[in-house]
């Protein structure tokens, strides 16, 4: 074979499948082309030359081919929403409550109420300091040029016009009424709202999660649509119709929202359902003290581990124990798979393993310390996280990948959608995101013994600091944009 044979057929072999992907929720996976949504709600699927109907509750997440990621730019706007998701476009206009909004899908109108915030530009590190909003009111942030602290006014947004940001102020120094303040357009860097109270619960129901290609996200239900556009219903938004060649993907859940609005916490109290706002909606208190791991299943229920007991156990809403593993040692972490299948990092027994339904042990790997996360990854790989390091195994044991750490102190680890890994360093007071080859693309320091460190979908942190008893939200550029306070030395976490 010459030399130009060979480069035709490696690149043939090699070359990335052009046709679209379904993944559906029984872990298998399809190839072909997406032609539209029927009027039932039904995806409509081609392959070998026919055309089936699939039900959308049994997708977990449909790839669209053709074209990359292209990521917004650093000087466009972008609209986030309340209960996540987020826009780039241009805001025309706000008054008397409402935005008009130029995006690529066309002119949208949205309520204030659904907007969490507004950035006009990237925000730089100058306002990393910038303090939490305080309750009622909404905040204006200059960033400074010289660095330093931000420049910041309180009160009320009145409108925001093609040259200008009109705002009623209510803290300025040494006045007691309200005094209207104008600023010209280009200058702010970020509007945060205050949040409508209470905060409306997303609507349930099966919708459809639209991830841009530029990382814009939007949820909405689907409806009669045909192959090149999809057409959705937002509580949000309306009704809005997206070209296909905009979009990367599309998956299907269960309440309008894209992200967290439930926290489970681990502390000395036990397990802790809390909403946003810190309230407590469920909790389970036999036994699990000191917890290390709790997550919310898709039935509802949630799988616990318990060091004390050696045991993972899942409790259901009323409190009673549905599924129980036992013989263990010091269980750290647990989570449910798709297939059914639980796996248990086991922190006292130097290994993770596999169990089925009726928890028979069907694979496991021992060459670790004291291991401390586990996560399955789509792939079918294993990713470890102890206090020696971070690393990644096959499904036969065989160690394909291992984190190239300086100056951190693995404590935790989760694999990202873009492929970095975050990690936990609870000693150094830190935590690091990272690519595969170690490069170190994001963190933050001075925080408290961090315990655990979630990325959520709309691209913020979510952060368990122990030695302060508090959850924080943090943005890109290390901003505290949302806390909850007064938890009783929390272990771990999870969202949902």
């Amino acid at each position: 074979m010459t030399a130009a044979a060979m480069a035709l057929f490696a690149s043939i072999m090699f070359q990335e499948d052009p046709r679209d992907r379904i993944e559906l929720r029984d872990q298998t996976s399809l190839r072909g082309q997406y032609l539209g949504c029927g009027r039932d709600g039904s995806l409509l699927w081609g392959t070998g030359g026919r055309t089936r109907s699939i039900e959308p509750e049994t997708v977990r997440s449909l790839f669209f081919s053709g074209g990359g990621s292209s990521p917004a730019g650093p000087g466009d706007e972008r609209i986030h929403f309340v209960h996540g998701g987020f826009l780039t476009g241009t805001v025309e206009r706000f008054k008397a409550g409402r935005f008009s909004i130029r995006t690529s899908i066309g002119m949208l109108e949205v309520d204030r109420k659904h907007v969490e915030s507004i950035s006009f530009s990237s925000v730089s590190r100058a306002v990393s300091e910038e303090r939490l909003p305080k309750k009622g009111l909404d905040r204006l942030i200059f960033s400074p040029s010289t660095g330093g602290k931000a420049v910041v006014w309180s009160g009320k947004l009145l409108e925001i016009g093609e040259e200008e940001i009109r705002m009623s102020i209510w803290e300025a120094p040494r006045l007691t009424e309200d005094l209207e303040k104008t600023t010209p357009r280009a200058k702010p860097v970020e509007i945060r709202f205050a949040p409508a109270l209470p905060l409306e619960s997303p609507p349930p129901g099966l919708f459809s999660k639209i991830r841009f290609r530029n990382g814009d996200r939007v949820v909405g239900t689907l409806f009669l649509s045909g192959k090149d556009r999809l057409n959705l219903f937002s509580h949000i938004l309306g009704r809005i119709s997206i070209p296909v060649g905009q979009v990367e993907s599309l998956g299907f859940i269960r309440e309008a929202r894209t992200t967290w609005m439930r926290v489970l916490v681990c502390d000395r109290s036990g397990i802790r359902e809390m909403d946003r706002a810190g309230k407590v909606h469920w909790s389970y208190k036999n036994k699990v003290q000191y917890s290390q791991g709790a997550e919310r299943l898709e039935n509802g229920n949630v799988l616990i581990t318990s060091g004390a007991t050696g045991q993972v156990i899942e409790v259901g809403p009323g409190g009673g124990i549905v599924w129980r593993l036992s013989g263990l040692a010091n269980p750290y972490d647990a989570h449910r798979l798709p297939n059914g299948n639980t796996l248990v990092a086991e922190y006292g027994g130097h290994r993770v393993s596999e169990f089925d339904p009726r928890k028979k042990r069907v694979w496991s790997f021992s060459r670790v310390q004291q291991p401390t996360s586990v996560q399955r990854l789509p792939n079918g790989n294993t990713l470890i996280g102890s206090i020696t390091g971070i690393i990644e195994v096959d499904p036969d044991g065989k160690r394909t990948w291992k984190a190239r750490l300086k100056r951190v102190k693995p404590w935790r680890a989760r694999r990202l959608e873009n492929g970095n890994t975050l990690i936990c360093d609870r000693d150094l007071g830190q935590v690091v995101e990272i690519e595969r080859s170690g490069r170190e693309v994001w963190k933050m320091t001075g925080l408290g013994r961090p315990h655990s460190a979630l990325r959520t979908e709309n691209g913020r942190t979510l952060i368990l600091e122990q030695s302060q008893n508090r959850i924080i939200e943090v943005d890109s550029s290390r901003r505290i944009l949302h806390q909850i306070d007064g938890l009783d030395y929390p272990m771990a976490i999870s969202i949902y």
